[in-house]
């Protein structure tokens, strides 16, 4: 589902400001989100990821419904 993804700025290979735009279903529109992720990786199987909203100034695409994740993480 995901369309697009952009990695808009990175700090010393740990945080960066994504752009991600998914697709929506019918009859949803697409969404996109600008966050913040700080990636720690832990060995080499595994890395946690956290992830929140920033106000990165990206312009929003006409369309396309701007979301916010205000927190999430992964465990990979």
């Amino acid at each position: 589902m995901l369309l697009e993804m952009k990695v808009l700025h990175e700090w010393k290979d740990h945080f960066r400001v994504n752009y991600m735009q998914y697709k929506g279903i019918w009859p949803v529109s697409n969404r996109d989100f600008v966050n913040v992720a700080h990636i720690f990786r832990v060995s080499e199987s595994k890395v946690y990821i956290g992830t929140k909203v920033c106000n990165f100034p990206y312009p929003e695409v006409k369309g396309v419904v701007r979301g916010e994740v205000f927190i999430g993480g992964y465990i990979i």
